[in-house]
């Protein structure tokens, strides 16, 4: 009896396999990782650089006395 058991148990675990993640859901996580990066980085970024101001403004002629 426990060796039909066994056999049993065998077979149930061959014919079941393991659930894992849809690949496409893992991919659209992925995704969404990477787009929200980006957009931390980009603010990061438009907040760690000054403006950048035009030296050519300056030395107009009309500005000049």
């Amino acid at each position: 009896m426990a060796l039909r058991t066994r056999q049993t148990n065998r077979e149930q675990s061959e014919a079941t396999p393991e659930r894992r993640g849809h690949p496409l859901l893992w991919l659209l996580v992925l995704v969404a990782l990477l787009v929200i990066g980006w957009s931390v980085y980009n603010q990061i970024a438009a907040h760690a650089t000054p403006a950048k101001t035009s030296p050519a403004d300056s030395t107009t002629p009309a500005s000049r006395p």
